[in-house]
């Protein structure tokens, strides 16, 4: 807790009272001292001169002190950030509030006592230290409070000035009703953005600006502060002032990177611990064992994080290779190790749930074995046409002694020629969820492909999913009556039945995974991702379980549960930006560039972690009587403020006490403040005003790519 620790207290020369608090983290509170001030300059705020599609206009206010003894207040410079603050009041009402940089630091050293110290605070600055760490999908307002909270700044309110709107949605709600991911704030390898990014991204899209002022935060665009925001004259202090023009720009080229990924779902099993020792598979059974080669090593356990293990029987494992195989880490249902005695017997050792497995235990399997952890959120509407979801699951079914090693007298040929001719179809019960931001849940169905005994399509089916409604199928589409695809790890192909004759090309040519060929038509949600117990294995000409080849399985392994984007052709599509082009001034030579990593595409993404994704309702934005997308309405916004040349003021006045826009007897425009260095002791201030415009699109022409 901030405890107060120095005060300070003067007139300024129009007989406003002045007071300044430097408070301090601590446990218990200290004994309030006053300090003594620069007579001429004891506080000077300054308000960093913006462009207007800049979004936050930070402050920084500087206290000279009077320091009467050695070093007095070298202690406040802490290497932790957020220790002291500054709240400034002015006759009882605070005024400004910021917290101290303790990156800057320095004081006369040639003195011993009675010397001016100057010690700096800043508003936002902080935000550009402090790391993101939210997860899920958050409202714009839920981040804007959570960045102005993390800011340190003590301030009574967000006063808001919006004149963005969308279809039933009006300006006032229309913050709380837009969401982003937070997963857009993270880069590939989990590293945060820092808040001070995160607050500019998700500002920027709407055009809004963001100061504090007079003890308020204030958040604005241009075209609500024209419309909406009183105007008062400036009061100008000295005859310095000047008139000139702002710029004026060739072009605008507004690029929105979406942070467009591949994969919707890929879990890293991470933090695994073994609870056993590692047990070595040899590359066959053969009796004498000291000519045996090392294939690899395997041990299981119960700690991992990713997955989250739902049946007793299964525990996460881990294979390290060593002359077979590959390191992989994953979820093990069944490991049973065999070897041959002295006596040229073969024997079966307990190693993982082994117990018995029959045909109809496995084929009507109704319980869950594992849910992936993550349930990442993707946008339906849209996006339905254009892109699918691909389920995979690599899975290991096999009575080999090494799976990875070639079948041979000495590794179970016999069993290993039984599944190959007996287990042509496998399928594994999975449930995929979907769970809308409206409430609404929803499942992939695709159980009348699998019992209906040819190809399809699956649907998506209002209501929880159960076991038994959808799978993911096993086979050798090239080999589908002679041949198992279970050899080893294998992936699922696309769905089918029990089904012999000709497939399609689409089913051949991208054929590993389940393709989920429609989304959901909805606003957007998350996707929930669990599988079950067993493999249900049929032959090709019987439609039949046989439980010859349930007896002789020595693993039932999984790994690499994944869910991935890919475009109605079964193809990964390529990350792309959005680029939107719209000429200004022709006449003007410089260019305006502008970037954004929030925004709205819609069709152009499913999995745009940057997409802004409209609760509740979907339409197209409006601001200043024009409808568009987020982009349009921003590039429509910088061309009525560059497109034709705007008055700018500079001089010195009395201090504006107060948000508001300003206009001068000398002229009839309006004008919006955009810099300011304020001398709080004689109430004067230098000031850089620039012209307002509303906005206005008629003369625009978008090129988007």
């Amino acid at each position: 807790m901030k405890h107060l620790r120095y005060y300070s207290e003067f007139d300024d020369n129009t007989n406003n009272r002045w007071r300044v608090e430097i408070l301090q983290e601590a446990d218990n509170p200290y004994t309030p001292e006053e300090i003594t001030l620069s007579a001429d300059n004891p506080v000077a705020i300054q308000w960093h001169t913006i462009e207007k599609t800049d979004t936050i206009m930070s402050s920084a206010a500087t206290l000279t002190l009077n320091s009467d003894t050695d070093r007095q207040f070298l202690d406040l410079y802490q290497i932790d950030i957020d220790i002291v603050r500054l709240d400034i009041y002015r006759n009882g009402e605070l005024y400004w509030s910021g917290t101290l940089d303790t990156e800057l630091y320095e004081e006369p050293y040639s003195y011993h006592k009675n010397y001016d110290v100057q010690i700096t605070f800043s508003d936002f600055a902080l935000l550009e230290r402090k790391d993101f760490d939210m997860q899920g999908i958050k409202t714009i307002e839920e981040l804007i409070s959570y960045c102005l909270d993390a800011s340190g700044i003590n301030y009574s309110s967000l006063v808001s000035y919006i004149s963005t709107s969308r279809s039933n949605v009006v300006s006032s709600r229309l913050l709380s009703q837009d969401s982003v991911s937070s997963s857009n704030f993270y880069d590939e390898d989990g590293e945060p953005l820092k808040l001070y990014d995160v607050l500019e991204a998700i500002l920027k899209p709407y055009d809004l600006h963001i100061k504090q002022k007079a003890g308020k935060i204030y958040m604005w665009d241009w075209n609500a502060m024209y419309n909406n925001v009183a105007p008062e004259q400036i009061v100008w202090d000295s005859d310095d002032a000047v008139i000139g023009v702002d710029k004026v720009y060739n072009k605008v080229v507004l690029t929105f990177s979406p942070y467009q990924v591949k994969e919707v779902l890929n879990p890293e099993i991470k933090g695994y611990q073994a609870d056993v020792s590692p047990i070595t598979i040899k590359d066959s059974l053969r009796w004498t064992y000291e000519e045996l080669l090392d294939g690899f090593k395997i041990d299981y356990g119960t700690t991992a994080k990713g997955i989250t293990i739902s049946n007793p029987l299964a525990k996460f494992y881990h294979i390290e290779a060593i002359n077979s195989g590959n390191d992989s880490y994953g979820v093990a249902w069944r490991i049973i190790r065999g070897y041959f005695d002295g006596f040229g017997n073969k024997r079966w050792e307990g190693f993982l749930n082994n117990q018995a497995i029959n045909s109809t235990a496995v084929s009507s399997s109704q319980k869950e074995l594992f849910r992936v952890n993550t349930q990442p959120f993707i946008a339906g509407k849209g996006n339905g046409k254009s892109y699918k979801l691909k389920i995979s699951l690599d899975l290991m079914f096999d009575p080999r002694y090494n799976p990875f090693e070639q079948a041979g007298d000495d590794n179970e040929k016999g069993a290993y020629e039984d599944q190959q001719d007996k287990a042509n179809f496998a399928y594994v019960p999975i449930i995929l969820n979907f769970r809308s931001t409206s409430g609404n849940v929803y499942h992939w169905k695709n159980q009348s492909v699998v019992y209906g005994g040819r190809y399809g399509n699956g649907a998506w089916i209002s209501g929880e999913g159960t076991w038994g409604e959808c799978y993911l199928a096993y086979y050798d589409d090239s080999e589908r009556r002679d041949k198992s695809a279970l050899t080893g790890f294998a992936t699922n192909r696309r769905c089918i039945g029990a089904y012999l004759d000709q497939l399609p090309k689409i089913f051949t040519t991208h054929n590993e995974g389940e393709m989920v060929n429609s989304l959901p038509d909805f606003l957007g949600g998350t996707l929930e991702f669990k599988v079950g117990t067993g493999v249900m294995i049929w032959e090709n000409r019987t439609d039949n379980p046989r439980q010859v080849v349930y007896d002789n399985c020595r693993w039932i392994l999984y790994k690499d549960p994944k869910i991935e984007i890919v475009d109605k052709y079964g193809k990964t599509p390529e990350a792309e930006d959005v680029e939107i082009k719209a000429w200004l001034n022709k006449a003007a030579k410089e260019e305006l560039s502008i970037d954004t990593i929030v925004g709205t595409t819609p069709g152009k993404a499913i999995l745009a972690k940057g997409l802004i994704f409209q609760n509740n309702s979907f339409g197209s934005y409006s601001r200043g009587g024009h409808t568009g997308t987020l982009e349009q309405l921003l590039i429509g916004t910088i061309y009525s403020h560059y497109a034709t040349r705007h008055a700018k003021l500079m001089g010195t006045a009395l201090i504006p006490l107060t948000f508001a826009t300003y206009t001068d007897r000398s002229t009839n425009e309006l004008f919006a403040l955009v810099g300011a260095t304020e001398n709080l002791i004689d109430g004067s201030a230098e000031l850089e005003l620039c012209e307002l415009s509303p906005d206005e699109y008629e003369a625009i022409e978008y090129d988007e790519d």
